[in-house]
């Protein structure tokens, strides 16, 4: 069963420790993947439950008890490992924004089991992490990739290799503190009892470069409607999952199911009687999101077929026509001509 609080937990996360464990001893260990779901290496469908994440970093902790193998996974992570929250975090103005969206997105999307919050002073923005996985042995490693992650992704959005930032893990260094300052930066240190990133004035205010203030509207509107009342009917259910999921790839019935507390049988008979199905609501929720991200002429169709979880470009320009009923090249000079796009930096 998925756990519903902490949301779906992809594939591609196990696969990042996998490979990350793979790296570092030359195999997998043998019990690592006896508790995941048939196909976990190749299916992007699949849901990992939370126990079944647990137990993955718990093998990895036993593997390789001496080493911080959270910062090697968060070596190996980028923006869009993160979904949504990923995309919230890059197309923003500044490094500060960025944060910013990380913090308040993480709740409402409760993308992990931890809380963030932000505190200001004059001389820094601090950002804190409040563990909520005490009880698991391999909490540390944990920490240590959510930190890692943090930093490395807002080092790659800003363009720059080390921006100032000063780092506490929130706990003593597993293994060899150089390792820690080799890839969180110099200014690392393990003494703070809640673990936290700390940021100048001068490097929260650094504009970033692929920014994209009409894009992060359209997705700060999607991610809102995660909060808002809960729809009637379970065709609005499905589309909300679908319009909040699609830009994490969440794009089919075993995925949205659990989120709604269903099997997929069960929401499949539903969406019947609802005279319905879920192929016609992933459409319709795929054509909204496009309508409003082909409005904006600084994304490319590369890009909007990403946001909206098409493997291909290719696949994007058959699925358009089904949707609008005109091709997806008619579209866009239908909206030039009526005005309906906007410059978004």
């Amino acid at each position: 069963m998925l756990d519903k609080e902490y949301g779906i937990i992809r594939p591609r996360f196990v696969r990042l420790l996998a490979t990350t464990l793979e790296r570092r001893l030359g195999h997998l260990p043998e019990a690592f993947d006896d508790n995941l779901p048939s196909g976990w290496r190749n299916d992007d469908t699949l849901a990992i439950s939370k126990a079944q994440m647990i137990q993955a970093w718990e093998i990895a902790a036993k593997a390789l008890p001496a080493e911080p193998f959270g910062l090697y996974v968060a070596q190996m992570a980028s923006a869009s490992l993160f979904g949504l929250l990923g995309y919230l975090a890059q197309y923003s103005a500044t490094v500060e924004e960025a944060c910013l969206q990380v913090v308040h997105y993480n709740t409402v999307l409760k993308v992990d089991a931890g809380h963030w919050e932000i505190q200001r002073s004059p001389i820094e923005l601090v950002i804190r992490y409040h563990v909520h996985l005490p009880g698991i042995r391999a909490w540390r490693h944990k920490v240590d990739f959510i930190i890692g992650s943090f930093v490395l992704i807002c080092r790659a959005i800003a363009g720059r290799p080390h921006p100032d930032l000063r780092v506490d893990v929130g706990h003593a260094p597993v293994g060899d503190p150089a390792i820690y300052r080799e890839i969180l930066g110099p200014r690392v240190g393990f003494s703070a009892s809640t673990p936290e990133i700390a940021l100048d004035p001068i490097t929260a205010r650094r504009s970033l470069p692929g920014s994209r203030p009409g894009l992060l509207a359209i997705l700060k509107d999607v991610a809102d409607q995660q909060r808002r009342v809960e729809p009637k009917n379970w065709s609005d259910r499905v589309r909300r999952v679908l319009l909040g999921g699609i830009p994490d790839g969440i794009t089919t019935v075993t995925e949205v199911a659990p989120v709604l507390g269903v099997s997929a049988r069960s929401l499949r008979r539903r969406l019947l009687e609802e005279d319905t199905s879920f192929r016609a609501l992933l459409d319709q929720s795929r054509f909204e999101l496009a309508r409003r991200l082909l409005e904006d002429p600084a994304l490319s169709t590369d890009q909007i077929a990403n946001v909206l979880g098409f493997c291909t470009v290719t696949a994007f320009y058959r699925a358009f026509p089904r949707w609008a009923g005109t091709s997806l090249a008619d579209y866009r000079h239908e909206l030039t001509a009526q005005g309906r796009v906007f410059e978004s930096s």
